[in-house]
């Protein structure tokens, strides 16, 4: 076994892993960390609550230090940043030694809530807090510790001995630790190159590199919520593998590894540069990189690409229509407002844009339909985007299949199945992913104009799909420039016959003009309603109030455009979650190896996606609120497809056998991963607020009695902040319910039941009886009452 590892140098590699960890940790590592000792009486400012300093065995000459603290209270973290993380370390036992026993610590914030088992025994706990956006001078956690009660009469939890809180290196750019990274990974690709395939070599040096970090920095103990500060420097490989020197070996393997060992010696003893120059140096002297061209060693099964389609259709339509009423919980007023015109049209009415909505009326007319037959629910409003969403899946397979190959366009089609993003977006009743869905049929259409015999067929469908994107979302109007650049790629390479292929795209240009015709006029005629949404949230008018040149203003965009994917995604609650990068760690990792594959081995392809990701891009950049989710949702195709290319890259390595298989442990896992993580989105208060979830519950409430009503004459009478407001307008629209204006006159023989706020001064009749039918937590907001025949009153009851 040695000499297998001396002959293969994986030792060479193995270097490069700890060597390239420790450039993180230096990375991460705060110049100034305020550390608080147990006999220090400082350390009150992190537990308020702490109780008096003790010593191990009660020996103060030779005992280790400790103190109390209480079994539940708040941590009190000071904010160096409010833009980058805190890690906090803290020493700490489970019960009075030397009697021990294992505890179960919860940490709360009021974003997440993480629970740990703590082990007998003094052990490191580290802890990454991201920061908080507050002007208080610390950031607050609620903690509690459940476990044996210890022999003492006071309120004991833990004991803490030492704790000490660490600002992260996210405020500025230091360009020293810059430098020192990119050179590690400068350094660590020509080693990976010796004999390894290259994408294999740095997955698992990637993967290392994570456990590697995880295992040293975070002994016992949990990451808060997330890892992407490390992750977010990957990127690099892609870069490094771009630019690869014209070069021929100067050093051996054993000069590399000890030119590397001088400059991680020269950063610890505060030489920085000389360590970069060295790192460097040992770079362009190493051996040049190389990668093979990606083989294909069997084809896979028709039975197979049908049973992985079939699951992964499945899987897709599980996570976007399970539960698709009761999750988002509530409604928010877009989707509602899109739910009312949809009734206006069912009622006749002829729209091509609506200023009320600030859309085009394509998304309006597919939802009339659901709602017809389903009546106004959230389910009947959203159901068009979770099925455009689900069938999403298939059409990227039928895209690619005949461009990209059968295995990149299965694995385009599962990791589209369970994209976090993609779900999210398709469980909302909002036309974003409409976009996407024909930019796929318009990309696959026009690949068969040059492919299949039937080209005029094709070239009538890519008229229409073209035609139709100026009718759905804004970020879609620029779509046409990705069939524009698709089909000059495709004339390109097709020069020697271009002559046959003028007829097919004349026709598609006409039959999109034709199609986009009605949306066209309307821009013409009314220029200013169309383009009120662009204008209102233009990075233009924002750099001009907010006294920033454009182009300052355009690269603050940049930069988070360029982080979304791995560092912080979009934060408001209605479009992702939570802030969280766009991109999982399987994603990310297989994204930056599609990334380097597509570069090396496809040059077409890469520039490609690369027009297609810029083009989806712009409307996110040239507008406010960035990273924006919806804005920028036409980059999901694109970014699924370089995923898939990476993991197709990856799964050469396996053996045949197992190759079948990882596909459905893909879907199952990462499914899995998605279904939990859009749970926990979900259900976090700032998502329910933000989604109006009181709100909606009040109003199908009001819904519920209007079905239960036994008899069409029985009124009911709510607030007008539940039937004036914009979900009050969709969800009762077809429901006889009305707001009690003081100056109508009542119908002794007629039942009204009123329902009322009980915070709201409402004017009631004189003759009004108190009812006690509002049933569990409504009762806390509204008051329920009865003029006229109230003798039958028992449907009003719920069980």
């Amino acid at each position: 076994m040695s000499i297998f590892f001396a002959q293969t140098r994986l030792w060479l590699i193995v270097i490069a892993v700890v060597c390239t960890s420790q450039s993180m940790l230096i990375w991460l590592t705060p110049a100034d960390n305020p550390s608080f000792a147990a006999a220090d009486p400082q350390i009150a400012h992190m537990w308020p609550y702490i109780d008096e300093l003790e010593y191990e065995g009660a020996d103060s000459q030779n005992g280790r230090p400790f103190r109390w603290i209480p079994s539940f209270g708040e941590i009190r973290l000071p904010q160096f940043t409010r833009t980058g993380p805190l890690f906090v370390r803290m020493v700490v036992h489970t019960a009075r030694p030397p009697d021990a026993d294992s505890v179960v610590l919860t940490l709360q914030d009021e974003r997440w809530t993480v629970r740990t088992s703590l082990q007998p025994g003094w052990r490191r706990i580290t802890m990454l807090h991201l920061p908080t956006h507050t002007l208080a001078p610390y950031a607050q956690l609620s903690y509690a510790i459940a476990g044996p009660a210890v022999s003492d009469s006071r309120d004991l939890g833990i004991a803490v001995t030492h704790a000490a809180v660490i600002r992260g290196k996210d405020d500025g750019i230091d360009p020293v630790r810059w430098l020192f990274v990119c050179a590690m990974w400068l350094w660590l690709i020509p080693v990976a190159m010796i004999r390894a395939w290259s994408a294999t070599t740095i997955t698992f040096s990637c993967i290392a590199i994570l456990l590697a970090w995880w295992m040293t920095t975070f002994q016992s103990s949990y990451l808060v919520p997330n890892y992407w500060n490390l992750v977010a420097y990957l990127w690099l490989i892609s870069a490094i593998l771009c630019v690869t020197p014209y070069r021929t070996s100067l050093i051996t393997g054993h000069w590399a590894v000890g030119g590397v060992g001088l400059s991680a010696l020269l950063w610890q003893l505060g030489y920085g540069w000389p360590g970069v120059v060295v790192l460097l140096l040992v770079w362009v002297c190493s051996k040049p990189s190389s990668i093979n061209s990606l083989t294909v060693s069997h084809q896979i099964a028709p039975i197979f690409v049908v049973a992985i389609l079939a699951v992964a259709l499945l899987v897709a339509g599980v996570l976007r229509i399970y539960q698709l009423d009761a999750l988002p919980a509530g409604m928010f007023r877009d989707e509602a407002r899109h739910g009312a015109l949809a009734m206006r049209v069912l009622a006749g009415e002829r729209m091509i844009y609506s200023p009320l909505a600030n859309l085009p009326a394509g998304y309006f007319y597919a939802s009339a339909l659901p709602i017809a037959v389903f009546d106004p629910s959230a389910w009947s409003i959203r159901i068009v985007a979770a099925v455009v969403g689900t069938v999403s899946v298939l059409l990227i397979y039928w895209m690619l299949t005949d461009w990209f190959g059968t295995r990149i366009a299965l694995w385009s089609s599962v990791v589209l199945a369970v994209f976090l993003w993609h779900v999210g977006v398709s469980r909302i009743g909002f036309p974003v992913t409409m976009g996407p869905m024909l930019t796929i049929i318009a990309v696959a259409a026009i690949v068969r104009v040059f492919t299949s015999t039937r080209s005029l067929v094709w070239a009538v469908v890519v008229g229409i799909a073209t035609g139709l994107m100026l009718m759905v979302y804004h970020s879609a109007r620029l779509m046409p420039l990705v069939v524009l650049i698709t089909c000059a790629l495709l004339l390109w390479q097709h020069r020697d016959s271009w002559r046959q292929y003028v007829l097919p795209l004349f026709v598609c240009a006409v039959v999109s003009l034709l199609v986009a015709s009605p949306i066209v006029q309307y821009a013409i005629e009314q220029p200013d309603n169309y383009m009120r949404r662009i204008s209102s949230t233009s990075i233009l008018s924002d750099a001009q109030q907010r006294g920033l040149p454009v182009w300052v203003a355009i690269m603050e965009n940049i930069h988070a455009y360029v982080g979304m994917l791995f560092v912080a995604g979009d934060k408001n609650p209605r479009h992702f979650n939570l802030g969280a990068p766009q991109l999982n760690l399987i994603e990310a990792l297989a994204f930056i190896i599609g990334f380097t594959s597509l570069w090396r081995h496809h040059r077409d392809r890469f520039w490609w996606l690369m027009g297609w990701m810029s083009i989806g891009l712009v409307s996110g950049i040239m507008s406010v609120d960035a990273p924006h989710a919806l804005r920028t949702v036409e980059v999901i195709v694109p970014v699924v497809i370089i995923c898939a290319t990476g993991i197709a890259r990856c799964m050469q390595l396996l053996p045949y056998r197992f190759i079948y298989a990882s596909w459905f442990i893909f879907l199952l896992g990462v499914g899995a991963w998605s279904a939990v993580n859009y749970q926990q989105w979900q259900h976090n208060p700032e998502t329910q607020r933000r989604f109006d979830t009181e709100l909606t519950d009040d109003v199908r409430f009001v819904v519920t009695l209007a079905k239960k009503r036994p008899q069409s004459d029985i009124q009911l009478y709510v607030p007008e902040r539940l039937r004036r407001s914009d979900v009050g307008i969709f969800l009762l629209h077809t429901a006889n319910v009305r707001v009690w204006d003081t100056s109508q006159v009542l119908t002794p023989d007629q039942q009204q039941i009123f329902i009322s706020e009980r915070d709201d001064a409402q004017v009631l009749p004189a003759d009004a009886v108190h009812l006690n039918y509002v049933p569990g937590a409504l009762a806390q907001r509204y008051t329920m009452w009865c003029v006229g025949r109230c003798d039958d009153v028992q449907w009003l009851a719920f069980k």
